[in-house]
């Protein structure tokens, strides 16, 4: 008899727990898509209490949380999917920039659970969450009773999305006018400034942070081998982006970035499931808008009736006169006329390195067709021994590295050695566009009378998409002197794991670590 109730109180369990996991979990904020095995995103719904859209990742050990709602009580529904779906515990909660749709929910996640931004993330929660919150009390009633009369007086047809867009603004102020009084704002406190891994044995897991876009800072989630990209508020699907918190150059860097990594799928920060198409018409988007603002004189023009046909039925319609008011004010220039002045002023400068990351020129690095004409024409006018490679603002710990160049035979030092340097960004990537070889992070120099060139860089990331690369961290260098061979290589750090791991079996020159953060490297050239 007991083997048999043993038999009947097991078969009871496991019952109990395959009834708990089957139906698709409901909410009346967000619609629960699986994505696929343990990974599901949150779509908000035009009414509820979401407002962005959030993702639950299980890598087998943990589940990680991508963004957190906007209201705490639509975050509360988070803890309840993880258990109706048997997923691991939560561990991680991440959050993709500092808008308050994307954060609030912080607070409702135990304080074992850890939340994770970039440093400048939660230095603007910090910053401007209390002068948010003290304004939303303030004109929060009285927007809410306007969507809120808009609702009672509505007579059409309610699936229309006229006024699926008066509900989900009445929601948006009804959170903003009743739930501060619950709201307690909870600040990242494992903070990242450059690519992070929480991989698991189900699946990897990428944290990129880039720098300036959608705001003075985001980042992204990504699934290799799902093919599944969490973009933030990068991408909107079928909705006017709010523009005016970020840079467009940077952004329309961004989405670059964001097509190179050939996601399947692509959740946004608003709007539903995406793909690379969205990503494209994102930054399509944001490029109508910067060809508007050239052909306007004067920012009175603005209004909606400016929308392009193909925005005309985007969501967010009201944030177009900010995002075109914004572009108007932050026209970028004319790059054929800038490409013109750089050549001309070019000729004059001791220091063309320096000019060439100035605000005034770098857009002609970083947009693609201009940076290789940018590059030649440094190169033929390198006269400086020493450069700064990076903008002060790129992702990446900070080196200086001095390269010494050696005769082989004589080991005395060559001056005016023309060198080329060029190396990865954080994220192992030469430059964030597809196409051919155009290296965004180069420097060409003179060695002076020791034989010396030294630069300020970051130090290079291992090469993209493979974390398990036995390739060290480089810079690759071409070295070129009248009565010389050409020298066509690259240098590793003798600090790097990898290399300290797997020797250097080429025999390639190695930057020693001579202090924190400072390298030296020696290099010798043949004669012909």
């Amino acid at each position: 008899m007991k083997p048999l109730l043993y038999i009947l109180l097991i078969s009871t369990i496991l019952s109990c727990r395959s009834e708990k996991v089957k139906g698709t979990f409901q909410s009346q904020h967000f619609n629960l898509v699986e994505l696929t095995d343990g990974v599901y995103a949150c779509i908000h719904k035009p009414g509820g209490k979401a407002i962005c859209n959030v993702g639950i990742i299980d890598n087998g050990n943990e589940t990680i949380i991508f963004d957190s709602f906007l209201s705490p009580e639509a975050a509360e529904e988070i803890p309840k999917i993880v258990s109706h779906y048997n997923l691991s515990p939560i561990r991680y909660v991440i959050n993709s920039h500092y808008h308050n749709d994307h954060i609030r929910g912080n607070q409702i996640f135990d304080e074992d659970v850890k939340i994770i931004s970039t440093t400048r993330t939660a230095e603007l929660i910090a910053e401007k969450e209390p002068l948010e919150i003290a304004d939303e009390k303030e004109y929060g009633p009285e927007r809410y009773t306007y969507y809120d009369s808009l609702d009672q007086e509505y007579s059409g047809n309610k699936d229309a999305v006229e006024y699926q867009k008066i509900m989900m603004w009445k929601s948006y102020y009804e959170i903003l006018s009743t739930s501060h009084k619950e709201i307690t704002t909870r600040i990242p406190e494992m903070l990242i400034t450059e690519e992070h891994f929480l991989n698991g044995p189900d699946r990897k897991v990428r944290l990129l942070p880039r720098g300036k876009g959608h705001t003075d800072s985001d980042l992204v989630l990504f699934l290799p081998e799902d093919g599944i990209l969490f973009t933030g508020d990068l991408v909107f699907n079928q909705c006017h982006p709010y523009l005016a918190h970020g840079s467009l150059h940077e952004w329309k860097e961004w989405l670059n970035y964001l097509l190179g990594l050939k996601p399947a799928s692509v959740i946004p920060g608003h709007g539903n499931i995406g793909d690379t198409a969205t990503i494209m018409n994102m930054k399509t988007y944001i490029e109508a808008i910067e060809n508007i603002a050239h052909q306007i004189n004067f920012k009175e023009e603005i209004s909606t009736d400016l929308i392009p046909g193909a925005f005309k039925d985007w969501w967010f319609d009201r944030f177009f006169p900010v995002n075109l008011g914004f572009a108007f004010e932050n026209k970028t220039p004319d790059l054929e006329k800038l490409w013109q002045n750089f050549q001309s002023v070019i000729v004059n400068e001791s220091d063309v390195m320096k000019l060439a990351l100035t605000d005034e020129w770098y857009p002609l690095i970083s947009n693609p067709n201009f940076r290789p004409g940018v590059r030649e024409t440094l190169k033929a006018n390198n006269r400086a021994s020493a450069a700064t490679m990076t903008r002060s603002d790129e992702p990446g710990q900070q080196i200086s590295v001095d390269c010494v160049i050696l005769d082989e035979s004589s080991s005395q030092p060559l001056r005016n050695v023309s060198v080329e340097l060029v190396h990865t960004d954080i994220h192992g990537l030469y430059f964030p566009e597809s196409g051919m070889w155009n290296p965004r992070i180069f420097a060409f120099l003179n060695t002076d009378q020791s034989g010396t060139v030294s630069v300020n860089t970051i130090m290079p990331g291992r090469y993209y998409g493979d974390e398990e690369s036995l390739i060290p961290a480089h810079i690759h260098f071409t070295l070129e002197k009248k009565g010389y061979r050409m020298y066509a290589s690259e240098f590793m750090f003798d600090d790097d794991p990898i290399y300290q791991a797997t020797g250097n079996p080429e025999n390639l020159p190695v930057a020693r670590k001579i202090e924190e953060h400072r390298y030296l490297v020696t290099i010798q050239m043949q004669k012909q």
